[in-house]
C-alpha cells in the first residue's frame, strides 16, 4: 500500500470514530440510580431516604422556597420536568431544567398557602420526570412527598361550638347548639369594650394633666371610645364566625374585611393622638420660650405625619389583600422618575415651602424686604407664600421657589413695635453745617414719637454724601410704631424744613439759567415763516 492510499484509509477512519464513539457513549439509557434529588435544607438525599415524608410549616398567604439539586451520574444529557398533584389550597411551583452529563442542575421549589387555607395537614406529591436525550430514549418518575402543615389564622374546626373559640361548650339542649358560645362570646367583648371606654381611656387622658384643655380631651376621648368599640366589635363577629363553624372562605372574607377597618381606626386614632400630642408640645415650646421651635410648625409636623400614616395604613391595608408591594414600588419608583421629570417646578415650589416652614426666616405680619420690594406676610403655604403690600389694600402670591431663593430682610424680626427710620437731607455748601445737623436732630427731638431712653440709641447724624450741589445728611432715630413709621418719618422732613427756612439754611436744588444769543424786540423777523 502505497502512502497515498494509507492517508485516505486513516482519514476515513478518523471520520467514523468521530460519529461512532458519541454514539455508543449517548446510547446507554438513564435509570434511578443514575440521578440522585437531595434538598440539603430539609436534609433529604434520594439514595438515602427515598422515601421520607417532609414536613413543611406555612402560615396563611405564607411561602417558602427549597432548592432540589439534581445530579446526572449517567453518560447522556437529561431533561427534568416538574410537576405538582393538585391542591386546593398549596400551590407549588417549579421549572423544568436540563442537566448535562455528569453535572449539577438546581431547582426552586416554591410552596405557597392560600389565603382561606384552614389550619391541619395536607399532603403534596411532587414529581420530577426524567428523561434520556440520547439515542435510546426512556425517562421514569421520582417523587417527594411533602407533608404541609398549615397554620390558619383566619380558620381552625377547634374553635367551633367553643366560648372564646377555645372553651368547649358541655352544656346540654338547648344550649349545646354553636350559637350559645358565639351569643356569649359577643356580649362578653362587648362587656370588655364598655370596661376600656369608661375605664381605662378616662385614665388615660387623665395623663395628659394641663397639656390639652378641657374641651380637647372630652372630644378625643368621645372619638378614641368609638373607634375601641368599632375595633373589639369586628374582632369579637371573626371569633364567633369561627365558633359558628362558617367555613375558611367566609371567614377568611370575614377577617379581610376586617383588617381594612382594624387599619383605618388605628389610623385614625394615631393621627388625633399625634396632632393632640404635637400640639401640646409646640404649646409647651411657645411658653418657654425656645428658639427655633413654636406653633408655626405645627402645619409642617400635621403634613409629615399624614403622609407617613396613610402610606403606612395603604400598604398595610394592600398586603392583607394579597397585593405584591414589591412590584408596585417598583412601579412607583418608573413613575416618580416621570413625575420628577415633568414636574421639576412644581416640585421646587413644594420644597421650597418645606424650607420655608422649617426654617422660618418670616411670621405672619412680618414686614420683609424681597429684592427691594416690601411685603407684609399673610400666609406660609406649602406651594406658596401670600403677602400683602403697605397700604394693605392687595393680596400678591409668590411662588415659595421664587421666595426661597430671593434675598430676604426681615425688617420685623426681634422688636414688633418698634422701627429704626432714616432721613436724608441736602445742604448747601455754603450753609451753616454745624447748624443744619443741630435743626436736624432737634426736629427729631420735637417729634413726640421718637424714642431717647437708655435702651435705644437717641437721634444721630451722619454725612453720607458729597453732591453736586450740596452735601447729604442721614438722620437716624428709632420710632414707637412700625406700621406709622413712614408716616413720621414725613411729620420729620416737614419740621426740619420749617426749621431750615426760619433759621436760613439753603436746601439746594437743581436751577436752570438760559441766555438768548440775539435780543428779543417781540417783532417778526424776516425769514420766520412760522404762522
Amino acid at each position: 500500500m502505497n502512502l497515498r492510499n494509507f492517508s485516505i484509509v486513516l482519514a476515513l477512519a478518523l471520520v467514523l470514530s468521530a460519529f461512532v464513539i458519541p454514539m455508543t457513549e449517548s446510547d446507554a439509557s438513564v435509570t434511578e440510580n443514575d440521578v440522585v434529588i437531595q434538598i440539603p435544607e430539609l436534609k433529604y438525599d434520594s439514595e438515602k431516604s427515598s422515601n421520607t415524608i417532609l414536613t413543611i410549616d406555612l402560615p396563611n398567604s405564607g411561602s417558602t422556597s427549597y432548592t432540589a439539586y439534581i445530579t446526572n451520574n449517567s453518560a447522556s444529557m437529561i431533561a427534568v420536568v416538574f410537576w405538582a398533584d393538585d391542591n386546593k389550597y398549596i400551590d407549588v411551583t417549579g421549572t423544568n431544567i436540563d442537566v448535562a452529563a455528569g453535572d449539577i442542575g438546581k431547582e426552586t421549589l416554591t410552596f405557597k398557602a392560600a389565603a382561606d387555607a384552614p389550619s391541619g395537614r395536607s399532603t403534596v406529591e411532587v414529581h420530577f420526570t426524567i428523561t434520556s436525550l440520547g439515542t435510546e430514549s426512556n425517562s421514569f418518575d421520582s417523587s417527594i412527598a411533602f407533608d404541609v402543615v398549615v397554620e390558619s389564622g383566619y380558620y381552625s374546626d377547634e374553635a367551633y361550638n367553643c366560648f372564646f373559640g377555645f372553651l368547649p361548650n358541655n352544656f346540654s339542649e338547648p344550649l349545646n347548639g354553636a350559637w350559645f358560645p358565639a351569643l356569649v362570646t359577643l356580649i362578653a367583648y362587648m362587656v370588655v369594650s364598655w370596661m376600656l371606654c369608661v375605664i381605662i381611656i378616662p385614665l388615660l387622658m387623665r395623663a395628659l394633666k394641663s397639656r390639652v384643655t378641657s374641651f380637647e380631651k372630652k372630644k378625643l376621648t368621645k372619638s378614641i371610645t368609638k373607634m375601641v368599640e368599632i375595633i373589639i366589635f369586628v374582632y369579637s363577629l371573626n371569633v364567633c364566625a369561627q365558633i359558628l363553624g362558617l367555613g375558611p372562605n367566609i371567614c377568611h372574607m370575614l377577617s379581610a374585611v376586617s383588617t381594612f377597618v382594624y387599619v383605618c381606626v388605628a389610623a385614625a386614632i394615631v393621627w388625633r393622638v399625634f396632632v393632640l400630642v404635637i400640639s401640646s408640645i409646640l404649646k409647651e415650646v411657645d411658653d418657654a420660650e425656645v428658639s427655633g421651635l413654636d406653633s408655626s410648625l405645627l402645619p409642617l409636623f400635621k403634613m409629615i405625619g399624614k403622609i407617613i400614616i396613610s402610606v403606612v395604613s395603604a400598604a398595610v391595608i394592600l398586603a392583607a389583600f394579597g397585593v405584591d408591594l414589591a412590584g408596585i414600588l417598583m412601579s412607583a419608583g418608573v413613575i416618580t422618575l416621570g413625575i420628577t421629570l415633568g414636574a421639576q417646578n412644581t416640585l421646587n415650589q413644594f420644597f421650597s415651602g418645606i424650607v420655608l416652614l422649617s426654617t422660618r426666616p418670616f411670621k405672619k405680619g412680618d414686614f420683609v424686604n424681597i429684592n427691594g420690594d416690601v411685603y407684609i406676610v399673610r400666609k406660609v403655604k406649602l406651594m406658596f407664600t401670600e403677602f400683602e403690600n403697605w397700604d394693605k389694600d392687595k393680596i400678591i402670591t409668590i411662588p415659595n421657589n421664587v421666595v426661597s431663593g430671593a434675598t430676604i430682610v426681615n425688617m420685623k424680626r426681634e422688636e414688633r413695635e418698634i422701627s429704626r427710620i432714616f432721613i436724608y437731607m441736602s445742604v448747601a455748601y455754603e450753609a451753616d453745617q454745624t447748624k443744619a445737623k443741630d435743626l436736624m436732630l432737634k426736629a427729631a427731638g420735637m417729634h413726640p414719637h421718637v424714642i431717647q431712653d437708655e435702651e435705644h440709641a437717641g437721634p444721630g447724624i451722619r454725612l453720607t454724601n458729597f453732591l453736586d450741589s450740596g452735601i447729604e445728611y442721614r438722620l437716624a432715630c428709632y420710632v414707637d410704631s412700625f406700621d406709622n413709621n413712614g408716616h413720621y418719618a414725613g411729620q420729620i422732613r416737614e419740621i426740619i424744613f420749617k426749621l431750615f427756612k426760619d433759621e436760613g439754611i439753603e436746601i439746594p436744588y437743581n436751577k436752570m439759567e438760559i441766555t438768548l444769543m440775539e435780543p428779543c424786540d417781540g417783532k417778526k423777523r424776516e425769514d420766520d415763516n412760522v404762522e
